[in-house]
């Protein structure tokens, strides 16, 4: 059987390494995709499943000529945005601050004004924008990729991902009657993403809660949506460390003598200082009462995607603590992680799906909800789920002061997270019993595929949706839909570009106008000394001919007295 595994891009073949290594076990082909350049050692990743036995990787034709994929785009992160400002949604405000900072102008716009709203304008702009997605072309490039592949099945990670053209790939799938399924890629993809516009076979979701939000979030059949567990939680069950706990502490700069907690960033946007908190936390440990925690080592890992917060982050006075840690793909990091996590005292963090994994292997998972990161959490709909499901998951203080007791509590031993993680893991990671694994039961929803072919009919576009996405396109093609198409972040963008043009501007002016003052006053002080020159020979002319005029005076005087002598002589 040949599978194709497309994803936006090959970092996040990290989700389903294992689901990759078992299809090629069981003797299929795998062909991985990808749609755009990985910057966090994917490729490296997709090098290396390459190596199994019928696994290759390649990338899908791309899009980026295409000029009706940039308005299907819009018109998708529009849709996104009206969904969002749904009575589901009421309690989310920074699900509804994403959406709107990705939509088109037109649309919040439109929906700010108080009349419009009233009249229901949300619906108006659903309505036709959906037209407009749905009356969007194939891209001939993919169609022609799926003929000459000809897989038996095609797997999608990334349909939820706002700028992935993963929903034109399910098209062109549907379009050849290849079996698709949509593979939830993570614990917030269904809450917290983009919808999923096209029907596929089947939605692979981890628990109950998933389907659930497949269901009632995305309008899938129930019958299409099939539990398997999470599959990328599978390689931490089981697993042994790579290494004794004195040496872990050795290779991390750590006193082998105390307890260390590891402190897991998080990937919130735009862009708050994490690093910033992270110092206050540090702070208020080091000022503890309890002497074990006071003195604990700490470990704090970098997210990958914003390494750069910390590039320059180092605080000698707060030792012993360590910056460290690698994006978990290739085995030496995965090997770090693992053992950090194993080897800690108490994990904490702000909202990450670390702590999903910190609770696969037993440890304590603590977090603070500190105002300013306040919208990353509770703002949020799937960061919830790890307070409510089966008691919750996190132990959750207010600020730092009730954080720092917290971890006192878990430094003297208390025990009772282990009960409560088990049984949020039996419901939200393994739903089908916390021995059996995710990869298999996966698998063999990949497999059954096959046998029941697509059920799916390609989709018929009325004549009407084809015209009227054309006519946009076009019109966006002429520039006539610059304006309106612009969304909030490339709007800021452009006045930023604005900005600095217009200050370089003002600065080259400046810089022309101190070297016209330059120049005239080197010009005016030329002048000046050519003027002061002439004065100067002038003065001396003048001088000589006064001086002249003196002698000859005196002459004339001296004669006239000779005359005179002479006269009287006589």
């Amino acid at each position: 059987m040949k599978i194709l595994l497309s994803v936006l891009h090959f970092g996040l073949l990290r989700n389903f390494e294992s689901v990759v290594r078992t299809l090629s076990d069981r003797g299929h082909k795998v062909l991985l995709l990808a749609d755009e350049n990985d910057a966090f050692g994917g490729e490296s990743l997709a090098e290396d499943l390459s190596l199994l036995p019928g696994v290759s990787h390649g990338r899908t034709p791309s899009y980026g000529d295409q000029p009706w994929f940039t308005v299907a785009r819009k018109v998708r992160q529009g849709l996104d945005y009206l969904r969002f400002l749904g009575s589901r949604y009421t309690p989310f405000i920074k699900l509804r601050d994403r959406a709107g900072a990705r939509a088109p102008r037109f649309v919040t716009g439109l929906v700010r004004v108080p009349i419009l709203r009233a009249l229901g304008i949300r619906q108006v702009l659903v309505s036709v924008l959906t037209a407009i997605e749905g009356g969007m072309p194939r891209l001939d490039a993919m169609d022609a990729f799926l003929d000459r592949e000809r897989p038996d099945v095609i797997l999608f990670a990334s349909v939820t991902h706002p700028r992935a053209a993963q929903v034109d790939h399910l098209r062109s799938a549907r379009a050849r009657n290849i079996p698709s399924g949509v593979c939830v890629y993570s614990w917030d993809h269904l809450s917290s993403k983009a919808q999923i516009r096209v029907l596929p076979d089947r939605v692979f979701v981890w628990n109950e809660t998933q389907r659930n939000e497949a269901v009632k979030l995305h309008g899938i059949p129930v019958d299409r949506v099939v539990v398997t567990g999470a599959q990328v939680y599978d390689q931490w069950f089981n697993r042994s460390p790579s290494r004794s706990r004195e040496q872990f502490l050795g290779d991390m700069g750590l006193p082998p003598d105390r307890p260390f907690i590891l402190y897991v960033c998080s990937a919130m946007t735009p862009d708050p200082n994490e690093a910033k908190f992270v110092r206050q936390w540090v702070e208020s440990i080091r000022g503890s009462a309890h002497p074990r925690l006071q003195n604990a080592g700490l470990v704090v890992r970098p997210h990958p995607e914003r390494r750069r917060e910390w590039e320059n982050v180092v605080w000698p006075d707060l030792g012993p603590l360590v910056i460290t840690g690698a994006n978990p793909i290739q085995a030496s990091a995965k090997a770090d992680y693992f053992d950090a996590l194993v080897y800690s005292e108490a994990v904490v963090g702000i909202v990450t799906s670390a702590f999903l994994e910190a609770a696969v292997v037993g440890r304590p998972v603590l977090t603070i909800t500190p105002p300013e990161f306040r919208s990353h959490q509770t703002g949020m709909l799937h960061f919830r789920y790890l307070l409510e499901i089966e008691g919750g998951l996190l132990k959750v203080g207010t600020d730092l002061d009730e954080h720092v007791g917290h971890l006192e509590d878990t430094f003297d031993g208390d025990a009772a997270h282990r009960v409560q993680q088990q049984r949020f893991l039996r419901a939200f990671v393994r739903p089908l019993g916390l021995d059996r694994a995710a990869t298999p039961r996966f698998v063999e929803m990949i497999e059954s595929l096959v046998v029941s072919r697509s059920t799916n009919t390609p989709i018929e576009v009325p004549f009407w949706k084809k015209m009227l996405a054309r006519s946009v396109v076009y019109a966006n093609g002429l520039g006539l839909l610059i304006w309106a198409m612009t969304d909030a972040r490339e709007a800021a963008e452009e006045r930023a570009r604005t900005k600095r043009i217009d200050d370089h501007r003002r600065a080259h002016r400046l810089k022309w106008r101190r070297h016209r003052w330059r120049k005239m006053l080197t010009r005016l002080q030329g002048v000046i000394l050519r003027v002061y020159s002439i004065a100067k020979k002038f003065n001396r002319k003048r001088k000589l001919y006064v001086h002249r005029s003196y002698k000859f005076t005196l002459r004339v005087q001296a004669g006239l007295r000779r005359f005179r002598r002479n006269v009287g002589t006589r």
